[in-house]
């Protein structure tokens, strides 16, 4: 598997804009190919490849973020990208702890930039030279930190403990956002229910309106053709008890009597009775057909 090293940016290769060249000569002196990983955005990559030309560093990959997941799980993603890909990272440097600490998770050395010398790496002659104690105060000077397994179940507990945390997170905006989506379609039909009752009430209050328009219209018709007919009907009802039609006193105004007569005329049902009332009352009757 290809041998890489993996670096931050900001405060780590570069501060405040500025080349960090301890760091970067650090980089160059172990000769491995370089992947840069940084938490910058990826909208910013144009203006990130014109400042990494101040470092003079030869990379061979620049991984940005384009996400908004917390620096340390988006690191630690990446990094396990990369072993996926078949990489063997040498050494993962990241000045901040939280990052290095994700990162060590995975069983990736890790190394703090304010520890790292260019000047700690010594050739191989002089290497075979030292003993024992050399070699151990090199490797402690380039600060490959190497995690404890407790140290990196305990890492590995806390990286879960957030993933977690966002992962439920998430998942109650979703429910949230379902619930109340949910609730509002259930008003939405309850009301729509309610309207389309009152539309069938109205429906049902429309079509009785217009049946009762329709009779009374019926009977105006009725009252209209009755009044024509009512003193041909009168005229009929007094030959057929063999009384002359009686000419009705003009001038007579009295209303109530004229139709209370009719009324009690169309109320007798004995023949000789009917035709002595109309005898004595032939003319307030008349009138009250005119009325």
């Amino acid at each position: 598997m290809p041998e890489i090293i993996i670096t931050d940016i900001d405060g780590t290769i570069l501060d405040a804009g500025q080349p960090v060249q301890r760091v970067i000569d650090y980089i160059k002196a172990e000769g491995y190919p370089v992947v840069i990983l940084t938490a910058r955005a990826e909208s910013e990559r144009d203006s990130t490849i014109e400042d990494l030309k101040a470092t003079g560093l030869d990379y061979i990959r620049l991984v940005m973020n384009g996400g908004d997941a917390p620096a340390p799980a988006y690191k630690a993603g990446e990094v396990k990208k990369l072993l996926d890909e078949g990489f063997d990272p040498d050494v993962f440097i990241d000045n901040d702890a939280a990052n290095r600490e994700a990162v060590a998770a995975l069983g990736v050395e890790v190394a703090d930039p304010a520890d790292l010398n260019a000047e700690s790496e010594a050739s191989e002659d002089e290497v075979e030279e030292e003993d024992m104690m050399s070699k151990a105060f090199a490797v402690s000077t380039k600060s490959k930190v190497k995690m404890t397994i407790e140290e990196k179940l305990s890492t590995a507990d806390l990286l879960a403990q957030a993933l977690t945390a966002e992962r439920d997170d998430l998942r109650a905006t979703v429910e949230k956002l379902t619930v109340g989506a949910v609730d509002e379609l259930t008003a939405i039909k309850a009301d729509l229910v309610t309207k389309e009752a009152s539309l069938s009430a109205l429906g049902v209050s429309l079509e009785k309106a217009t049946a009762e328009r329709d009779a009374f219209a019926a009977k105006i018709a009725e009252l209209e053709s009755t009044k024509v007919t009512a003193s041909k009907e009168a005229a009929k009802i007094a030959a057929s008890v063999g009384v002359e039609p009686t000419a009705i006193i003009p001038g007579s105004d009295n209303v109530a009597a004229k139709v209370d007569a009719l009324a009690t005329f169309n109320s007798l049902t004995d023949p000789v009775a009917k035709a002595d009332f109309f005898a004595k009352n032939a003319q307030a009757i008349y009138a009250s057909i005119k009325v």
